[in-house]
């Protein structure tokens, strides 16, 4: 772990390597270590107004990409 400023981290990070969208509004993630999770996060976009555009545009939310940090 590296402890700086009372805040600790783990050095390794689960890192995002590949993300598709699934049914719905699931995220299908495959993580940095090999091991492949679903995320729904429907109620997540439900929860936000920011988020209403992903609610209602399937091609939109199937544009879903890794960010730089994984």
């Amino acid at each position: 772990m590296i402890a700086h400023s009372n805040i600790e981290m783990e050095t390794e990070t689960p890192n995002i390597r590949a993300v598709r969208a699934g049914p719905g509004r699931e995220l299908v993630i495959l993580w940095k270590g090999g091991v492949e999770g679903v995320a729904d996060i429907t109620d997540h976009l439900a929860a936000y107004a920011v988020f209403a555009p992903l609610r209602g545009d399937d091609a939109l939310f199937r544009a879903v990409t890794v960010g730089e940090w994984g």
